[in-house]
């Protein structure tokens, strides 16, 4: 018999594509293994998806809410489903910046404990990212809002964001740090190297960068496509893979822009790959390059780590925390950076730090513990 109940508030889980997604679906999922009884409150993206999925310990509920104003809509449906399935719940958890809201609200009328989980903290940079003046001051008010409401306990994924809400004001005694486990564990490449460079029409003389990961306005992928050309000239044999999804389109008129700078042959871009065929991609690159403006955590870059790929990543938010092995760490927003980076992993002039842990288990363990310590 399972001896907790919780219930988690996501605006966003899987089939969701994420690194925070998948993040999530591990954590419930791990929780679920541990003899938790955990209910998900969530988002229908109207796929193939049954709108209540229950598997041991694990009940996923589907709200099917419009795609226009999805996060206004969630949180307003959100709230009387929660009065529904966390009635029996010990804890309500809401997860940045969707769940936090409803989270509280619903807690507070069922009279449970809550927990709020931050991934990323943006503060002023709102102002940076977001081109629309009044667009930023509403994300910077509304992020403010919401940390500022009381949980008894916080969960920040990394130090970095940590840091940021003490920042914010947030009292460092409610806070823990649990960091995210490794994507798949670390998973191995299903074709060997060779193959799957050739599969994309590069030779064993080309040198082989790659990016990828979702197109939006913090991670930094425009930098990365105006560099292209500059280190195309200092390294020949310099070819790159891109992989983007979630188009900005903004972002995305930008790379166009950038890469008609350059050959069709010196690069491969495409829209999304399967989750097997992107581990091939990431074992067969000679240099994976992460120019991201901000990151809570880092999934990414710690893929490339865990596969032995050489890194070159900007000092951003929680990458130094995560980034291991051979890496070259670099200023964000900048195309010359970018540029030396990229050629100094080339000239094998990387710096080099002992792998770090991050397990699954571990988080786990520590989440499991925060919870029973309530």
């Amino acid at each position: 018999m399972n001896d907790l109940h919780l219930c988690f508030i996501l605006d966003s889980y899987p089939p969701a594509i994420g690194g925070a997604e998948t993040a999530l679906q591990n954590i419930c999922e791990g929780l679920a293994q541990r003899n938790f009884d955990v209910t998900v409150i969530t988002a229908w993206f109207g796929g193939n998806e049954p709108v209540i999925e229950k598997s041991e310990g694990l009940t996923v509920v589907r709200l099917r809410i419009p795609r226009l104003l999805r996060r206004f809509w969630f949180v307003q449906q959100a709230i009387p489903a929660i009065l529904r399935y966390a009635r029996n719940s010990d804890i309500v958890v809401g997860s940045t910046y969707g769940g936090v809201l409803p989270a509280f609200l619903g807690s507070i009328l069922l009279k449970k404990k809550r927990v709020m989980m931050v991934h990323e903290v943006m503060r002023h940079r709102w102002f940076r990212f977001e081109k629309n003046p009044l667009k930023a001051f509403f994300y910077y008010l509304t992020e403010k809002i919401l940390i500022r409401l009381p949980f008894q306990r916080v969960v920040a994924v990394s130090e970095y964001t940590r840091n940021e809400l003490l920042h914010m004001g947030m009292n460092d005694e409610a806070i823990d740090v649990i960091y995210h486990g490794m994507p798949d564990g670390g998973a191995r490449p299903i074709r060997n190297r060779d193959e799957v460079r050739t599969s994309l029409g590069f030779g064993k003389g080309d040198f082989l960068y790659l990016a990828f990961g979702r197109l939006g306005v913090t991670k930094g992928f425009q930098y990365l496509a105006r560099a292209i050309p500059e280190i195309i000239r200092q390294v020949p044999q310099a070819r790159f893979l891109l992989i983007f999804f979630d188009y900005d389109r903004r972002i995305r008129r930008e790379i166009g822009e950038a890469l008609v700078k350059v050959t069709s042959n010196s690069y491969k871009l495409f829209d999304s790959v399967p989750r097997e065929l992107l581990i091939d991609y990431i074992h067969a690159a000679d240099c994976v390059v992460i120019p991201s403006l901000s990151e809570g955590f880092g999934f990414a870059a710690l893929e490339a780590c865990a596969a032995g790929t050489p890194l070159v990543a900007t000092k951003a938010g929680a990458l130094p925390e995560v980034v291991y092995g051979r890496h070259v760490l670099v200023e964000p927003a900048s195309v010359e950076q970018l540029s030396e980076g990229c050629r100094r992993v080339f000239e094998g002039r990387t710096l080099y730090s002992e792998p770090k842990d991050f397990r699954w288990e571990t988080s786990i363990e520590k989440w499991e513990i925060m919870f029973r310590s309530l």
